[in-house]
């Protein structure tokens, strides 16, 4: 990708407005894992392996606030899977503000939707799947934008705003390579297919709306372009299959309420995929409670409760979220160091039959503050697929990671 125009932009921000704010901040990790079972799959390595990634984020904002540019590259090194070890620039973006009204461009980084099982609204940026499978590490999405809200004293807390982004280019996922675990157990090419004769280069427009209030949240979208999401085509001539991007049309809703300490949340989407236009949705719907000092205790608890109904016809793209039921909860100590332990589990209804077998995968997340830079993590997945579930291929791949971390 080109970026002398937004570098052009970025002196200019920095000549007009002087520099009156300059944060460099980040992490550099380190992380050792381990999987339980052997492989299932030809060519899959067996074992501890220790991946290292960093990603340093460095921004400057001009005195009168009007100029912010920010660069964050990210880089992972993995001793296992070669496709592991990438280079991605998340976000290098200018952004101007003029009051209500904001203009931006370069890489950037979008979270649309409210729900934390699933991501239905949530399609700008794409998936970075090597880094991990659970669809919330994107890729850097080069866009434009402009952006403009409303908000003023006789709003009362209350804003609404309304932005549109132009996206040049759309970029395949990532996937883990032969050697990697947590992949399918056919390989997938690395040319991926475009629906459209323009191949990638085909343009996506984005659009949403929102209103923010003191209790509810509304947020409205609508999307047109590629995909983020594959199918794979099997080849006549080779064992790989290819992964395919159709051109698809999307409109979106996500709702938020809170009451007191409860969250209610709630996500729809309608889709039209391809040229022949074959309609899809889906709907997700959860409630969050955070419990405060429970019996004076020094802690929080947070527990969260979700479900999801993604309906794709034949020819569409597949998701592992499409009957879903998801739970969690979340203890916070509340203690100088941070300390936080998370537990979340996604089970797919649609493959839970009488004998118990079931798909879904559990998480147990743990982390704690050594000192102002130094962090320490733990994560366990485990991963459980009936025959009947598309993610199958995940059953043998649970695995347990330790971690550290040093924030500048």
């Amino acid at each position: 990708m080109r970026f002398s125009a937004l570098t052009g932009m970025c002196l200019l921000a920095l000549w007009a407005g002087g520099c009156s704010s300059v944060s460099v901040r980040g992490p550099v990790q380190l992380d050792g894992r381990t999987y339980v079972l052997p492989p299932a799959h030809v060519g899959q390595k067996f074992g501890a392996g220790v991946a290292a990634k960093a990603e340093p984020e460095v921004a400057y904002q001009s005195e009168d606030g009007m100029h912010t540019v920010t660069a964050r590259p990210f880089v992972r090194f993995d001793s296992v899977d070669q496709a592991r070890t990438h280079l991605d620039l998340r976000q290098a973006d200018y952004v101007l503000t003029l009051g209500g009204l904001e203009l931006a461009g370069g890489v950037g980084l979008f979270h649309w939707g409210v729900l934390e099982g699933s991501r239905l609204n949530d399609v700008v940026n794409q998936l970075d799947f090597v880094e991990d499978v659970d669809q919330k590490q994107k890729l850097g999405q080069p866009y434009t934008k402009i952006k403009y809200t409303l908000s003023s004293d006789f709003l009362v807390g209350r804003s609404f705003s309304i932005e549109a982004e132009y996206l040049p280019v759309s970029r395949p996922r990532t996937f883990p390579g032969s050697a990697g675990r947590l992949r399918p157990p056919t390989a997938i090419d690395d040319t991926p297919q475009f629906e459209s004769p323009l191949g990638q280069w085909h343009p996506s427009f984005a659009l949403r709306g929102t209103y923010a209030g003191p209790y509810l949240n509304v947020g409205v979208t609508a999307f047109s372009g590629h995909s983020r999401d594959p199918r794979f085509v099997a080849q006549l001539t080779s064992p790989e299959v290819v992964a395919a991007y159709d051109l698809m049309q999307q409109v979106g809703t996500d709702v938020s309420l809170a009451l007191g300490d409860l969250l209610f949340k709630a996500e729809a989407v309608g889709r039209l995929y391809g040229k022949r236009l074959i309609p899809s949705f889906a709907v997700g719907a959860g409630v969050e409670y955070t419990w405060f000092e429970p019996f004076t205790l020094p802690c929080d608890v947070t527990f969260l409760g979700e479900y999801t109904f993604d309906h794709r016809p034949l020819k569409t793209p597949k998701t592992i979220t499409q009957n879903d039921l998801f739970g969690g909860v979340r203890l916070a100590l509340n203690d100088d160091a941070g300390t936080t332990f998370t537990g979340g589990g996604l089970v797919d209804l649609s493959t839970v039959t009488d004998l118990g077998k079931y798909s879904g995968v559990l998480r147990l997340s743990a982390e704690r503050r050594l000192s102002d830079n130094w962090k320490v993590l733990g994560d366990i997945h485990v991963f459980a697929a009936s025959h009947k579930a598309i993610e199958w291929w995940l059953a043998r791949d649970t695995y347990g990671q330790a971690s550290i971390a040093y924030y500048f």
